[in-house]
C-alpha cells in the first residue's frame, strides 16, 4: 500500500538540526550542502515510498553512507533512528 503521508523535508531537517544539538552540542550543524543527501534519508527513513521514487530509491534495499572519518556519518544515523516509525525498527 503506498504510503499517503506528507512531509516538509525543511521543517524535519530543522528538527534534526535541533535533535543534533540536544545530543552532540552546540558545534553540530547541518549544512546546506549536505542537504540533497538529508534528504534522501529523511526519505528512506520515513519510508516516504513517493520521495523515494522521485530520488531513484528503492526501499526494498539498504543503504551505504560513505565518508571521511570525523564526517558525521554515524550521528546522521544516529538521528534518523528518532525518524523510523516502530513498526520499521531494526
Amino acid at each position: 500500500m503506498p504510503s499517503t503521508k506528507t512531509y516538509s523535508y525543511p521543517e524535519v531537517t530543522q528538527w534534526l538540526q535541533t535533535k543534533g544539538i540536544e545530543r552532540y552540542g552546540t558545534q553540530f550543524k547541518i549544512h546546506e550542502t549536505d542537504l540533497p543527501i538529508i534528504y534522501k534519508l529523511i526519505a528512506y527513513f520515513l519510508k516516504d515510498e513517493a520521495s523515494c521514487h522521485q530520488y531513484g530509491m528503492d526501499l526494498t534495499k539498504g543503504i551505504l553512507l560513505a565518508g571521511p572519518i570525523g564526517s558525521g556519518k554515524t550521528a546522521l544515523i544516529n538521528l534518523m533512528k528518532y525518524l523510523t516509525p516502530p513498526e520499521h525498527k531494526f
